[in-house]
């Protein structure tokens, strides 16, 4: 199971994919719980990318994720829209 996370900065939506790429489970929290709380708790999940405009945030994320996650930011993309 895939589980993507786009983590902006009032809230975070998580959203677990299963193998035909249907979402089996969706919701959203606070991004700021997420500075102090584990969302994997009871999460099974191979794989997990992460979108995210709040650096801290994804750090932390990095730090406690079950399975190394894919971080995705506008700080690795050159998107030349400014």
């Amino acid at each position: 199971m895939l589980l993507a996370i786009d983590i902006g900065n009032s809230s975070s939506v998580f959203a677990l994919f299963d193998a035909s790429g249907a979402i089996a489970r969706q919701w959203r929290v606070d991004t700021f719980d997420l500075k102090t709380h584990n969302p994997f708790e009871g999460v099974a999940c191979d794989a997990i990318i992460v979108s995210s405009v709040v650096p801290d945030v994804s750090e932390r994320l990095v730090d406690i994720a079950p399975t190394p996650p894919v971080i995705v930011s506008a700080e690795m993309l050159d998107l030349d829209i400014l």
